[in-house]
């Protein structure tokens, strides 16, 4: 293997990793009976969506924000957002590989927007 083989593995590695998007987009929540676009998922007044184009984590945030202003990689927090996020990527992601969620600093109350520069590893649980 060359030198320039051996720089392109984990490169290749990275954008492979990167499948799916799932949006949580706050303008479009509303009332109780919250109307969210075909395909998408109502969740406690909010629209999940789920996208399968192969995407660097900046890219799916960036997606996202075509979807709406506040739209957002999703930020799980509770266990019923948990269990529900769980079930959804289990129903319509068949493939054995990564989704690209967004993550929330706990102690700074915001968006960790330095998450997605390098591969993070978590499984999902349903609580089943």
């Amino acid at each position: 293997m060359d030198r320039g083989s051996e720089t392109m593995g984990p490169v290749a590695y990275f954008s492979l990793c990167l499948l799916g998007c799932l949006i949580f987009n706050p303008s479009l929540a509303g009332a109780q009976d919250v109307s969210c676009p075909r395909g998408w998922l109502p969740f406690q007044g909010y629209c999940y969506g789920y996208f399968t184009q192969e995407k660097t984590w900046m890219e799916a945030e960036a997606e996202c924000q075509h979807h709406g202003p506040e739209a957002h990689l999703v930020s799980i927090h509770s266990a019923g957002e948990n269990n529900m996020m769980s079930y959804y990527i289990k129903r319509y992601h068949k493939k054995n590989s990564p989704v690209w969620i967004g993550l929330w600093d706990l102690e700074q109350g915001k968006r960790d927007d330095e998450v997605g520069q390098s591969p993070t590893s978590a499984s999902a649980s349903s609580g089943a």
